[in-house]
């Protein structure tokens, strides 16, 4: 009886962690999605300019969570950049985030890799936001 029950609770832990890791894929998925429309809705397509007060809020805000987002206009000049803003701090949360997954997750063998993502207005692009994440296994 003892080892039924050791052998349903080592399933169990196993598919609650992987359960876990889709929600939390899921989630950062859905997070830098969300940023880069909030990000491309601060481009004024009558103006030709960018919200820079607005996407410094998005970006800090972003930073606390653990993004370092990079924004590029049409051009593919960078407007924004985190760590231009605050390299320690950037440099800070990048050291705890691959610390702590290297702690936990050494099977990753991998560091931090970034997600390109298009910001459109009106069927047109008007630049793109390069959201760094943690690759989750799949």
């Amino acid at each position: 009886m003892l080892i039924t029950v050791s052998v349903i609770s080592l399933l169990a832990n196993i598919s609650i962690n992987i359960e876990f890791e889709k929600y939390a894929r899921e989630q950062q998925r859905s997070r830098s999605e969300d940023i880069a429309a909030n990000l491309s809705r601060q481009y004024n397509s009558l103006t030709g300019q960018w919200d820079m007060g607005y996407i410094h809020g998005v970006g800090m805000y972003a930073l606390y969570e653990g993004y370092v987002l990079r924004l590029f206009d049409k051009n593919e000049d960078v407007i924004w950049d985190a760590e231009n803003h605050d390299m320690s701090l950037c440099r800070q949360l990048m050291d705890e985030i691959a610390q702590r997954m290297e702690e936990k997750r050494p099977d990753l063998q991998g560091g931090i890799t970034t997600r390109e993502y298009d910001l459109r207005q009106n069927g047109q692009t008007v630049g793109k936001v390069s959201v760094p994440f943690l690759p989750m296994p799949a």
